[in-house]
Formats: structure tokens, sequence, C-alpha cells
């Protein structure tokens, strides 16, 4: 899924080094923006849920 720094997706890296390990993380809005996504039929990444 391609987010943006604007949609809530941050990384987090541990040096300046290119080889230096990263991580993903997710502001509140990011959170909020993958929940609407992934629950909307028109997504290609939508995926259906029982659960309320």
């Amino acid at each position: 899924m391609a987010m943006e720094p604007e949609d809530g997706r941050i990384f987090i890296v541990d040096s300046d080094e290119d080889d230096a390990p990263s991580t993903t993380a997710f502001t509140r809005n990011g959170i909020d923006y993958l929940k609407e996504t992934l629950s909307d039929p028109s997504s290609c990444y939508y995926r259906f849920s029982s659960r309320p």
C-alpha cells in the first residue's frame, strides 16, 4: 500500500548510513487511514471482516 508521510506513515531510521536498519511506524491518523482503506469495498485492499 502506497502511503505518504501526509497519510500518517513514517520511517524510523537507526542512523544516517545507507544500510542502517529502519522500521515503518504509523501515527493515529495513519491507523485511521489504514482502517478506512481496508474497510472501503472499492479499494483494492478491501478485506471483509465479520467483526464489528
